[in-house]
């Protein structure tokens, strides 16, 4: 028994002494010689890249170590993937009675992975990928197994070379895990994500099948600043100024040399400013938050073959625009952005007190093209202000109600400037101008705009309890011709007006006809001033006197008393401030084949009226009154309110025989010939008091 003893002794001794020796073979020669040589060669001929091994060791608990292995692409003699540590363990029986070499764990200690992307748009790790090598095996070949991979605070380090100042990344992974199966790869990390501005958190998990040669990744990762990345978004129609993601969940695919990236993310601490080429003046956009869904797509193999969608949902914003008074929210807002293309979805807007919806797209960054439409109910006391920055010759007006309103924003390559074009359809609306004591109200009807015309065709209106409609277009709104239609029941008005200077106009034609009465008046009319609108008109009229009765500031008992019929015939020339009527200039020449006054009939009647510093005078007058004739000369005094009055008539063989038909003697015996000097007087605004004195 105790021989046995000292033998197993003796034996258990030599395997030990024995195992020793060929631990120590296999860590001074074998393994540092041989097999580091064959790996280093067979990597270089197999995979064209360079390996460089420290040291391998064999160690009965840990199994083979390799010591600072260095792998690296021939074309950059710095190494891509570098590793402190690495150590596998294998089972000794499958190698002898399976012709398997397994592993059941590898651990990788330390390793670290530089990714160079370089100017021509190739990586350094291309050639790291293996080389298609063939299916058939030797008959004394072995198989290789391999469970579990386990690595342990690793650092993958990303260069890209394309983008001037160069982006670089960091990912450190404090633990990584992979488990190996015959068909794929499973495998999970946690790690961060650093760049030269902040280190966020990272999880990953995917999968990787050998045979359809197919990797997917679903990754989480809790915030990122995008200002890094912009250099990969060239020709965008916006300046960021900042812009941060957070929870980011992303899953990618490659299949095929065919890269696909899907994403969603909450969009937080966005500050833009548009660029000059997207709108003249520069806008700032703040404050904005927004769910970011994205999609990515690239062939590997076409480097310029890169395709990608976005969209912004749930946005909101602040706004703020030269173009609009008031800063604009943006309640609400989805959007979509694929390659040179913005397309604006369901949004809402509110400014100036006024919810707008938003549609629209944007094509072409680097030139842009693009139609946005906006739509609201507007207040339009609220929007008066942002139209006259597009519409200056409106004079200040006060406005009451509000209006439809449905506008184009438009832009073409061609041209510089954004274009619109839109319409208000107003509902009830009224206004008046700061100097006028007359308001419009009650207007209805569609108005369409543009930055070169504004027309409407069935305007309907009160003005002075009266109704009216109209039809109008207005050319080059800053500078504007005007022709414009206005009729009623008893009011018919065309005019056509120019304006070569701002608040200047030649008025080509002005004319109409006023119940039976009708005029025509052409000349310049300059607004410029607030309080001297300077006139220079011609005028003709023919006045149907019965028509006077429709003028409400003109007394009706007077009129009833004094009789007017007939039809007045002026021709002349006014000129002065409009504003204040009784300080013009006028001379007008007036006619009449036949009118009646006080019953009596006045015929061939020719008389002129001048109007100066603030009188109107009658110089000359003369008519054929019953067989004779009357001559006629006075002045009204317009500087007093009551407007007096004196006119001196002059009559000559008047035939009483006639003269009495016409009066309420008329069946008296009256015969003979009537030579008169009367001077008649009283004031304008009370016809009906009227004196007169005389001789005969």
């Amino acid at each position: 028994m105790k021989k046995i003893i000292i033998i197993f002794l003796f034996v258990i001794i030599l395997l030990t002494i024995l195992l020793a020796l060929g631990v120590r073979y296999l860590n001074t020669y074998y393994l540092p010689k041989v097999i580091k040589t064959k790996i280093i060669q067979g990597a270089s001929k197999q995979l064209d890249i360079t390996v460089q091994i420290e040291d391998i060791k064999f160690n009965l608990f840990k199994g083979i170590v390799f010591y600072n292995i260095g792998i690296s692409n021939k074309k950059d003699p710095t190494s891509a993937l570098r590793i402190e540590r690495a150590s596998a363990t294998f089972l000794i029986l499958p190698f002898f009675n399976q012709r398997k070499i397994i592993f059941p764990s590898i651990n990788i200690y330390g390793p670290k992975l530089d990714i160079v992307r370089y100017e021509d748009n190739t990586f350094n790790i291309q050639n790291l990928i293996p080389k298609q090598i063939s299916q058939r095996r030797s008959p004394l070949s072995y198989s290789v197994l391999i469970y579990r991979i386990d690595i342990y605070d690793s650092e993958i380090n990303f260069i890209d070379k394309t983008i001037t100042p160069n982006i670089k990344q960091t990912l450190n992974l404090n633990n990584l895990g992979a488990q190996i199966y015959p068909w794929g790869i499973n495998f999970n990390l946690r790690g961060t994500l650093t760049d030269e501005k902040q280190t966020n958190s990272l999880k990953l998990n995917g999968n990787f099948k050998f045979e359809r040669n197919e990797l997917k990744i679903s990754s989480w990762l809790d915030k990122l600043d995008i200002l890094p990345y912009l250099a990969y978004f060239k020709e965008l129609p916006i300046s960021i100024k900042s812009l941060l993601l957070n929870d980011i969940e992303t899953e990618c695919a490659l299949i095929d040399n065919s890269l696909s990236i899907t994403s969603k993310a909450d969009i937080s601490d966005v500050h833009l400013i548009t660029s000059d080429y997207l709108v003249k003046d520069k806008t700032l956009i703040t404050n904005a938050v927004a769910k970011l869904n994205t999609s990515f797509n690239l062939n590997l193999k076409d480097k310029t073959g890169f395709e990608y969608s976005v969209n912004f949902d749930d946005v909101s914003a602040d706004l703020v625009t030269p173009h609009i008074p008031e800063k604009v929210k943006i309640e609400y807002a989805k959007f979509e952005v694929s390659p040179n293309k913005l397309e604006i979805k369901n949004s809402k807007i509110t400014t100036l007190q006024t919810d707008f919806s938003i549609t629209g797209n944007l094509e072409n960054f680097s030139d842009p093209i693009y139609d946005i439409r906006l739509r609201s109910n507007v207040d339009l006391p609220t929007a008066k202000d942002f139209l006259r920055t597009y519409f200056e010759f409106i004079n200040p007006i006060i406005v009451k109600g509000r209006a439809d309103i449905d506008i184009h924003f438009l832009k073409s390559q061609d041209k510089d400037e954004i274009e619109f074009k839109g319409s208000m359809d107003l509902d009830n609306v009224s206004l008046k101008t700061m100097d006028s004591p007359y308001e419009i109200n009650t207007i209805n009807g569609v108005v369409n705009f543009d930055k070169e015309k504004i027309d409407w065709s069935n305007l309907s209106f009160n003005l002075l309890d009266k109704f009216f409609y109209s039809k109008a277009i207005i050319l080059n709104p800053k500078l504007p011709s005007i022709n414009l239609e206005l009729y009623s029941d008893k009011l018919n008005i065309h005019t056509k007006l120019n304006s070569k200077q701002k608040n200047s106009y030649n008025i080509e034609y002005l004319n109409g006809a006023y119940y039976n009465s009708k005029f025509d008046v052409s000349g310049y009319l300059d607004i410029k001033e607030k309080d001297y609108y300077y006139v220079d008109l011609n005028v003709q009229s023919l006045i149907d006197l019965d028509d006077l009765k429709q003028i409400k500031n003109i007394s009706k008992d007077a009129l009833d008393k004094i009789k007017p019929k007939g039809k007045l015939k002026l021709v002349g020339k006014v000129q002065g401030n409009a504003k204040y009527p009784t300080l013009l200039t006028a001379i007008m020449n007036c006619s009449s084949d036949e009118l009646k006054i006080y019953n009596y009939k006045l015929k061939n009647l020719d008389m002129q009226l001048v109007q100066e510093n603030q009188q109107i005078k009658i110089p000359q007058s003369s008519c054929n009154f019953y067989d004779g004739t009357i001559s006629a000369n006075g002045l009204i005094d317009l500087e007093k309110e009551t407007f007096p009055y004196a006119l001196k008539l002059i009559g000559e063989n008047i035939s009483l025989a006639k003269l009495k038909l016409d009066i309420p003697i008329k069946d008296k015996n009256l015969r003979g010939t009537l030579f008169s000097t009367i001077i008649l007087s009283g004031q304008i605004d009370s016809l009906q008091d009227l004196k007169a004195q005389g001789e005969f």
